[in-house]
């Protein structure tokens, strides 16, 4: 195992200068002005093209779709039925040629090719929905783009480009290729698909320091969304060679195999193996036997072709036909199930692998957390209040509420709202969509301004407040001066927050009386809770569409409305790009035309309002003074300090930390004459009003699952690529990290790390740097912890990161939403993507996708995959146990003569007929009391059959059937006057119809086989009741079935219709003659009731022993636990 530093993206590009640059590609590049560069011309591309190829990623090869189709045919259950038909088809040809007419194997045999072809076609079905991987990724890749060639901008196709390309990047647009930026005017990209990181990043053309060049701000890279600015690259890396193709090389199949297909695997060699060594065994006595007795050459050839027979009809009963449909039959029910709980399944195994999971590498943007920015806490006075949230209740904690009534409050909101160049898309406004909850309301702009202008929102109607203040001058913010500033017209009276009949009115900005329109609505004047709170689990980009999708999945088509789902999430994710690039070309336009408007007003009132934002440091320098509780003070030093604790308090909990400031003046100044360049505006003696804070905040309901999954024996990693700040924050507040980290240990005993142990910590936060660095040694001490944080971590280390946990023996499930999540979703042993927010390219990955991007909802999955475990194993347990009394009557046959108890034809009904119904209503039985209190299974020692099911299946239940239908066997013969002794004694003549007399009573051939007609009837009578014990006694492994309760209507239903099965093929006429059997004497029925209830009886004692042994074990190990803490 390596610690995936060879498989890191490599460059270095970003470290050197426009020369290095121009050297390296031959580029022509203006070292001075870069944005006048003239790069590459066109002769030249298109003999780089011819040299490089396309740039484009290399397609896997294909499997040829009927190579797909008949691969299902070699899956190691359909090889067993094969095997089987195919010996069944080679007894009637052995049994044609020594002049027997029964056709009962013939018929056995094509109804297994039929059971073959049919499940194979329906496999091969699903295995179609999968859809390509890598056509996910070929849709990252834009299909034109706009290049310099010559110094001329034209359009090219994207996958013409060719190292040295210099390419146009502007609002909106996808990056063709990975790009080193040369010329940068406010980009902005969406890095969050291959970082993890949700928040806008914004890029540069400076020369960067970074070691790892993911983190550069002066590269882009192929696949990301430019949402903001404008910028000119040069093409660095292409097709396979860019990240993003790094990745998708990392996502081909790792050919493993599930949990579940293992345990199948295993059971079918099993079977197998018993079938043929038994088979083998009893042919060798049988012949034996047969040979003893001498005769000629075709009395031996008889004997070694009946002995064949025989061997053939021993397999075939060690062989249970229905099983590999009721596996299937489960799996899907199990599936749909969790289809209407929000998860839709893939590949049905991948049920069970959830259930066996130990480990969840789970991301965090989007996963844990709402993948929305919102403000969570302010700053003024002095003190930290908490904002109001835009649905559902304040968090639980010791501050204050913010009060907008109070003046400082209301001034730092005021620049808020208005230092802004967010605004709510001008078409859901014209619709009137001011109605709809604030939450689901567009807006356009960065996720920061997005956060800030809901949080005002929430308070007042900030459109008719912002238009009070008329807009003159604009500073952008940008990477380099990391503020944002605007200067307004200042009104001459004052402006009093008001809302406009939704949610109650607000008093005046600076006091002035309310204003009354009539309207109020709840106590606090917000978006009520009991109305919306449901909306705090949904995505800003999430639809009315697809949340009724959503919704309706518990009435209709689950799949159906995931498939609407997935058609209205590309809308969605169409439009949005639609008004990215509306706002890029329009919005900044009609900005500056406003302003120019607003000059007039600015002239007449001459008091004006710098309005100014950004990092606290920046704003903080800016400030002279203030201001608290309405007053203005000094900013000195004590304030100096309370400001700096505030800042460590506020980023310790991983939040992005902005600060607000502001500046009246009077200015007769002509408004069209500031201008940025001159810098003729005012850049000092700002008053400090405060800050205020955003952060990715968790959804409501993933501390109950975390706190779930450790009752349920899972571990919980968090595996993101934001800041190890951020990342940690968010683990304690939703319970992830509950044990101090080795570095919080020794800063509370005031001591160096070095001394602190590595065992005396359970917890860990690991950074993508320190993980380049690690060999096997450091991985060894950290994969027995019980709390997992790795923060900046690659696409590369993520995947590295599941290699070691599956090397430690863990079962893992990975969770994720971008395209940097895909290589560790196809490497885990199951993958969960998001399926509103995730990438189409993290869905093709996975094995699950959660329709509704809840966390919470794996755990439901975990419940449903543990579920389905047990209730296989009791399937299989129910369905093995007839698997005895089927093989015995042959064995008998074979060594003795006796005559056969069970006909071939006879099994078949019991395997596809009376056992389907049954085994198959196990799928629907509920979870026993302690389901999600129970460690996860160990693959390796708990197996879906164990020993214990195979001795209860074939040594207990298997024998008990097998005395019950002999012993309704043998009462027929009784009936007719031949007692057990005088049925073994004329055993002979009995299985080769040679009539005999018994006591004054004469056997000829037609009563033998009238006899034996209804004494196999009664054998198959004796198996279908005793079975309906055994569903009984399996509807629970260890809780008594009385208290587990009889809710399980499948069951109950099954029940008569394994009963009607039974009556149809005894006493309907037609079903005699074709299956040969007969109503046999009514005291017959009553034969197998006394074993029905030892069956009863003897599990529910069985149980109680368990739950006794159990209780026990239980109580040693929470003693060593204790004794170890």
């Amino acid at each position: 195992m390596t610690n995936g530093k060879d498989k890191e993206y490599q460059a270095e590009e970003h470290r050197w200068t426009l020369e290095e640059i121009s050297a390296k590609y031959s580029v022509s590049l203006d070292y001075k002005e870069a944005k006048r560069s003239l790069g590459i011309g066109n002769d030249e591309a298109l003999v780089r093209l011819g040299r490089e190829g396309k740039n484009q990623l290399t397609p896997p090869k294909k499997t040829p779709e009927i190579i797909k189709f008949l691969s299902h045919f070699i899956n190691p259950f359909m090889i067993l039925l094969e095997v089987a038909a195919i010996l069944c088809a080679v007894a009637f040809a052995l049994q044609a040629k020594s002049g027997d007419p029964d056709k009962s194997n013939l018929y056995l045999s094509i109804v297994l090719f039929v059971i073959v072809i049919g499940t194979c076609i329906m496999s091969y079905l699903q295995e179609r929905k999968s859809g390509a991987l890598m056509d996910s990724f070929k849709n990252l890749l834009p299909p034109k783009c706009m290049v310099i060639r010559n110094g001329v901008q034209q359009k090219v196709f994207s996958e013409d480009l060719v190292l040295g390309d210099l390419v146009f990047l502007s609002s909106g647009d996808k990056t063709p290729a990975d790009l080193r930026i040369i010329h940068c005017q406010d980009l902005k990209v969406d890095n969050s698909s291959l970082t993890g990181e949700s928040e806008p990043q914004s890029r540069n053309a400076e020369i960067s320091k970074e070691d790892n060049p993911i983190e550069s701000s002066n590269l882009a890279f192929y696949g990301t969304l430019a949402v903001d600015g404008s910028a000119l690259g040069v093409v660095i890396r292409r097709g396979d060679d860019t990240l993003l193709g790094q990745i998708a090389g990392l996502t081909k199949d790792k050919g493993g195999s599930t949990t579940l297909e293992l345990e199948v695997k295993r059971f079918v060699l099993f079977i197998s193996a018993l079938a043929v060594f038994s088979g083998i065994i009893f042919f060798g006595v049988g012949l034996y036997l047969a040979l003893k007795k001498g005769g000629g050459f075709s009395s031996k050839e008889e004997n070694i072709i009946t002995q064949l027979i025989n061997t053939i009809g021993i397999i075939v009963a060690n062989v249970p036909e229905g099983l590999p449909a009721t596996v299937t039959i489960c799996l899907t029910i199990a599936a749909r199930r969790l289809a209407k709980n929000k998860v839709w399944v893939k590949e049905l195994e991948s049920v069970e692998t959830l259930g066996s999971t130990t480990m969840i590498c789970s991301d965090k943007t989007g996963t844990l957390t709402q993948n929305r920015m919102t403000a969570v806490h302010s700053w003024y006075n002095g003190e930290i209040h908490d904002i109001k949230p835009i649905v559902g209740e304040y968090m639980r904690t010791h501050n204050p509420a913010m009060d907008i009534d109070d003046q400082t409050s209301a001034r730092l909101m005021r620049v808020a709202s208005i230092c802004s160049r967010a605004q709510f898309e001008q078409i859901a406004i014209k619709l009137d969509e001011t109605s709809k909850p604030l939450i689901e309301r567009d807006i356009i702009g960065d996720a920061s301004e997005t956060a800030l202008l809901r949080m005002c929102e929430s308070y007042f109607d900030t459109i008719p407040f912002r238009e009070h203040f008329s807009k003159i001058f604009e500073i952008p913010f940008n990477s380099t001066n990391k503020f944002q500033l605007s200067i307004h017209a200042l009104p001459d009276s004052d402006v009093p927050f008001v809302t406009q009949g939704r949610r109650g009115l607000r008093r005046s900005i600076m006091g002035l009386p309310t204003i009354d329109n009539g309207i109020s609505v709840g106590g606090y004047g917000t978006i009520q809770q009991d109305n919306y709170s449901s909306a705090s689990e949904d995505e800003g980009e999430t639809t009315s569409l697809l949340r009724s999708s959503m919704d309706e999945s518990q009435e209709s088509n689950p799949y159906d409305n995931f498939a609407s789902m997935e058609r209205e999430q590309k809308i969605v994710k169409s439009k949005r790009r639609r008004r990215i690039k509306q706002f890029s070309e329009s919005y900044h336009k009609k900005e500056a035309e406003d302003m120019v408007k607003n000059f007039p007003i600015a002239k007449a009132l001459n008091q004006r309002l710098v309005a100014i934002k950004g990092a606290p440091e920046i704003i903080v320098s800016k400030c002279d003074s203030i201001m608290i509780d309405g007053r203005i003070l000094p900013f000195d030093e004590e304030w100096q300090e309370k400001f700096q604790e505030t800042i460590t308090t506020l980023a310790s909990g991983g939040e992005r930390i902005l600060g607000f400031a502001q500046l009246q003046f009077e200015d007769h100044t002509d408004p069209s004459q500031y201008n940025i360049d001159a810098k003729n505006y005012p850049l000092s003696g700002f008053t400090f009003l405060g800050l205020i804070s955003l952060m990715d905040p968790p959804r409501p309901s993933v501390p109950q699952s975390i706190q779930l999954c450790r009752t349920a024996g899972i571990k919980v990693a968090m595996v993101t690529g934001d800041h190890p700040l951020t990342a940690k924050a968010i683990a304690k507040q939703i319970g992830l990290l509950s044990f101090p980290t080795k570095e919080e240990i020794a800063a509370k005993r005031g001591v160096p790390i070095s001394q602190v142990s590595d065992s005396e910590s359970k917890s860990v936060v690991i950074t993508g740097t320190q993980l380049r660095e690690w060999n096997e040694d450091d991985w060894a001490k950290i994969l027995d912890k019980k709390e997992f944080v790795f923060a900046r971590t690659s696409p590369q280390q993520k995947l590295v990161i599941v290699e070691h946990f599956q090397q430690n023996g863990e079962v893992v499930a990975v969770t994720g939403d971008g395209v940097n999540d895909s290589p560790a979703l196809k490497q885990a042993n199951i993958g969960v993507a998001m399926g509103i927010a995730g990438s189409d390219v993290a869905k093709e990955a996975a094995n699950i996708i959660l329709m509704d991007d809840n966390f919470s909802s794996i755990t439901k999955g975990v419940e449903e995959g543990r579920v389905i475990f047990d209730n296989l194993s009791k399937s299989i347990m129910y369905t093995l146990s007839h698997l005895l009394p089927e093989v015995v009557p042959f064995i008998l046959n074979m060594s003795s003569e006796f005559p056969v108890a069970l006909t071939t034809i006879l099994i078949l009904l019991v395997d596809l007929g009376t056992e389907l119904a049954p085994a198959i209503s196990l799928a629907y039985e509920r979870p026993e009391a302690n389901i999600m209190k129970k460690r996860p299974r160990n693959i390796k020692k708990d197996r879906l059959v164990s020993f214990q099911n195979l001795f209860y299946a074939y040594i207990q239940l298997g024998i008990i059937e097998t005395i019950a239908g002999f012993a309704c066997f043998l009462w027929v013969f009784h009936e007719y006057g031949l007692d057990p002794r005088a049925v073994w004694d004329n055993r002979s003549s009995l299985s080769n119809g040679v009539a005999f007399d018994y006591q004054d009573h004469h056997f000829d051939t037609g009563l033998q086989s009238i006899i034996m007609r209804k004494a196999q009837t009664s054998y198959f009578i004796a198996m279908v009741l005793c079975q309906i014990a055994n569903l009984i006694a399996c509807k629970t492994r260890m809780v008594s079935v009385f208290r587990h309760g009889f809710r399980n209507n499948w069951v109950n239903a099954s029940i008569p219709i394994s009963s009607a099965l039974m009556a149809a093929i005894v006493f309907i006429p037609p079903f005699n003659g074709f299956i040969g059997s007969l109503p046999p004497p009514p005291l017959t029925w009553v034969v197998p009731l006394p074993f029905m209830l030892f069956i009863v009886v003897h599990t529910e004692i069985i149980k109680a022993i368990k739950r006794k042994l159990h209780a026990r074990r239980k109580a040693r190990r929470e003693k060593r636990e204790n004794v170890s803490v």
